[in-house]
């Protein structure tokens, strides 16, 4: 069965949270600072590693415990998780396999390069690699299932980690891999390429002559080679998965290394600047082809500007109506990310979205440090409002509200309404008003020309009972209809002060939603806390009527 989100007994859940550093989950006693992280930073769920020669160290023989105690203390902690098979692959090399596959090379082939020196990295090309890795996987979901499957505290296992080969070479010049480049092209990818002549993998193939079916480098010239290792590596991981859904139905996917798409920085090399075979934008139409096994294709996005950064999450998005939808596993706690995430999951549908190396984010005094701030404050907006958010999401009733670089504001037209965002600038500006926020903290100005200074952000939807609903930080809301047809502008438009001041909003306030959904005022906001829609992240969900 394929799943287009993570459920929790048959419940839609959004996965928010962190993953832990590599190591962590070794030693039980490291992990309750994972879930101390996540819980501060507002998130629901911590995803770390089951390491394949933790599970086996010996051939035939599982460590069982090695996964039941973590599952027992996340129910502990009250908070679910993503399991990470650190099995074939972990960034494109073998570090995580198990001793008696490392030591017998004759038994488990390495991927070679072209003359003939091994690397560290298992060969995809190779059945019995597969199969060895298979078996283990195969007896951790059945695992997973006996131990969990009622209670459901596990929603997810990414299958591998960043797989592919890092290395000098596009693909494996292993016996088994140069069987398989001078192999033809499977039958299904030339079947995709002519129901899809818009894709990339069309574009190859076109470029290469148009061949009709033949070899790899015949179908697909300079291409075929970073092709081929993508086809073997795609049959490899999607068998295991198949394998291991057929013992347990859970959510499965993989995540990606990516390379420079459209904006490439470095040399743009498979091997070199990014694991050959994984399913970055160059090869994703291979995986997408053929891994029917696996749920979603993640991207790991770390892109430090925001045009290549949303990019990403463009290109992992353009399935979801095809049943591919968007995760993000890994990601930083930095400002930029912090407000991307909104137009992740409010415009491209992102089911859950994680941050890397989660106890990181804690300081020495065991408080979130200021660098990670911004993700906690963002986590903790969209912990507030998930109770309402997808179903507006999902009825096109929902806008994210995010700060461009050097942006001091922003216009909306939603609803009938024209909404200016105030980010920073003259007069009413986003600056909070109030007896908790008047404080010279919170009077500053938003980073507005720094790439890595926090932005204005937020998130505003219309309820089913036709509230409006924001969650927001750093930012102020002003409503304004539509200039009359005739030509003259309201007298209101003349100052800033004058249009806050006869803006009518109705019944504003800050509250939370309770454990059945039911919205809880909190506080109710009138006189000089008005003057426009203001929101922080500590405010909670602010909601409102307009009249007129």
């Amino acid at each position: 069965m394929k799943h287009s989100q993570f459920t929790v007994q048959g419940v839609p859940f959004f996965s928010l949270g962190g993953q832990t550093y590599n190591s962590t989950s070794y030693v039980l006693a490291d992990m309750p600072l994972a879930f101390e992280s996540v819980r501060k930073l507002g998130g629901n769920t911590v995803a770390t590693p089951i390491c394949w020669h933790a599970f086996e160290p010996t051939e035939g023989k599982f460590n069982t415990k090695y996964v039941t105690d973590i599952i027992d203390l996340a129910r502990i902690e009250k908070m679910h998780l993503i399991f990470l098979w650190f099995g074939s692959w972990k960034n494109g090399n073998m570090e995580y396999t198990p001793n008696w596959v490392k030591c017998d090379r004759a038994r488990f082939q390495r991927s070679m390069c072209r003359d003939g020196s091994e690397l560290g990295v298992l060969s995809c090309h190779s059945t019995v690699n597969q199969e060895a890795d298979k078996k283990a996987f195969i007896a951790f979901m059945r695992l997973l299932k006996e131990y969990d499957g009622d209670t459901q505290t596990v929603i997810a296992v990414q299958v591998e980690n960043e797989p592919g080969i890092v290395g000098p070479t596009k693909r494996d010049f292993s016996p088994l891999g140069q069987k398989d480049y001078e192999s033809n092209v499977p039958q299904v990818l030339l079947d995709y390429i002519a129901a899809h002549p818009e894709s990339k993998l069309a574009d190859f193939h076109r470029k290469a002559g148009s061949a009709p079916q033949g070899t790899w480098a015949e179908v697909f010239g300079d291409f075929g080679a970073e092709a081929c290792e993508a086809n073997a590596l795609c049959r490899y991981i999607n068998g295991i998965a198949k394998a291991g859904k057929e013992v347990y139905d859970l959510f499965l996917y993989i995540n990606v290394w990516l390379d420079g798409g459209s904006k490439p920085m470095g040399w743009d090399l498979a091997g070199v600047d990014y694991p050959a075979g994984g399913a970055v934008s160059k090869v994703l139409d291979i995986w997408y082809a053929q891994a029917d096994a696996l749920d979603a294709i993640c991207p790991d996005n770390y892109k430090n500007f925001a045009s290549m950064h949303r990019d990403v999450t463009d290109l992992y998005s353009t399935k979801t109506k095809e049943g591919w939808p968007l995760y993000v596993p890994e990601s930083h706690a930095a400002a930029l990310n912090a407000s991307e995430m909104f137009y992740a999951i409010v415009d491209k549908g992102a089911i859950g979205y994680h941050i890397f190396a989660t106890e990181g984010v804690l300081g020495p005094d065991g408080e979130v440090h200021d660098r990670a701030k911004p993700m906690m404050h963002s986590m903790h907006m969209l912990s507030a409002i998930m109770p309402v958010l997808p179903q507006a999401c999902q009825a096109g009733k929902a806008i994210s509200i995010v700060q461009e670089l050097g942006a001091l504001g922003q216009l909306f037209r939603y609803d009938g309404w024209k909404i200016r965002v105030s980010y920073n600038g003259p007069g009413f500006g986003w600056g909070a008003k109030d007896r908790r926020h008047y404080k010279p903290e919170f009077q500053e100005g938003v980073h507005t020309f720094e790439n890595d200074g926090e932005k204005g952000r937020g998130i505003l939807l219309i309820g089913e009972d036709g509230y409006y609903y924001l969650v927001g930080h750093l930012i102020r809301l002003f409503f304004e209809r539509p200039e009359p047809a005739d030509g003259h502008y309201p007298i209101s438009l003349i100052s800033v002060e004058h249009q806050a001041s006869n803006m009518s909003v109705l019944d504003l306030t800050e509250g939370h939603f309770d454990e059945e959904g039911r919205y809880v005022v909190d506080h109710v906001r009138n006189g000089d806390e008005k003057h426009g829609i203001w929101a922080m992240w500590d405010c909670g969900v602010i909601r409102f009527k307009m009249e007129g």
